[in-house]
């Protein structure tokens, strides 16, 4: 899977304390989940005392935290899955944040945090140094790479990336990747390493979805959409559109727009 990128410099604020944070995350309409019951839901996922070993920023707001923990180098997993961590736990309540594994090796894992705004889950990454011990249960989750087509798609934003790159990692198909985002020139370097066989456009946020994305004229594929949930819900459009089956395309919505996520890591409707 992928390996560590070049950390690089920025010039990011001090993260925000997120004891201050707590009140504005929302609780499940049916209640909370402790670790028992997230590990009941998940069934094949262990609960791990990670230790963060290495922090660096991979791109100008992006975060990789390398977690080392006994049994991670023979851990099973698909690409796509992700980590369900503990971020807080504050006033009997237990906040967490799911973030996908962007990679495994020597024994540790790699955790890519998008930060932006002043969320919980930006606040507890920043705040991070190695040393530190993490609570999380994994490896989780339904949105993962399926049987292989003839080609992919991916489609998503700035919290798609990971996931987009650790599914790249394990495909042996041509694939098209499309991701808005603010600036694409703080993220071109990202794509220093991809395949011959993978196109990546960066769409600036609020460009025409339009004539951006092309499929292949022939075989069968499957396309892959995660992201913010309007961004989700207009890209299935505009591929049911090219002509795509909606039972060829996954969705994910990781975060709504105006909405924090829920006290599980999953934005509520």
């Amino acid at each position: 899977m992928a390996s560590p990128e070049e950390p690089i410099t920025t010039g990011q604020q001090s993260p925000v304390d997120i004891t201050s944070l707590a009140d504005t995350i929302p609780s499940r309409p049916a209640g909370d989940l402790d670790d028992d019951q997230l590990l009941t839901k998940s069934r094949d996922s262990t609960q791990w005392e990670l230790t963060i070993r290495d922090v660096g920023w991979i791109a100008p707001r992006m975060l990789r935290l390398t977690a080392a923990a006994a049994g991670l180098d023979t851990m099973d997993y698909q690409a796509g899955h992700d980590f369900t961590v503990l971020v807080a736990r504050i006033s009997g309540r237990s906040i967490r944040r799911r973030y996908t594994i962007a990679g495994c090796s020597d024994g540790a894992v790699y955790l890519d945090v998008y930060v932006h705004g002043d969320g919980i889950g930006s606040a507890w990454a920043q705040a991070r140094r190695p040393g530190d011990s993490v609570s999380a249960i994994g490896p989780r989750g339904s949105f993962v790479l399926r049987s292989p087509g003839d080609w992919h798609v991916f489609v998503g934003d700035e919290t798609s990336i990971p996931g987009i790159n650790a599914m790249l990692a394990a495909a042996d198909r041509p694939s098209e990747v499309v991701v808005e985002v603010g600036d694409p020139k703080e993220w071109e370097a990202l794509t220093r390493h991809i395949s011959e066989t993978t196109r990546w456009t960066w769409v600036p946020r609020g460009s025409s979805r339009r004539a951006v994305l092309t499929l292949p004229a022939s075989g069968d594929g499957h396309a892959y959409v995660s992201g913010e949930a309007g961004l989700v819900s207009a890209w299935r459009a505009e591929l049911e559109r090219l002509g795509m089956d909606p039972s060829s395309i996954t969705h994910k919505a990781y975060w709504g727009i105006g909405r924090a996520n829920a006290t599980h890591g999953e934005p509520l409707s």
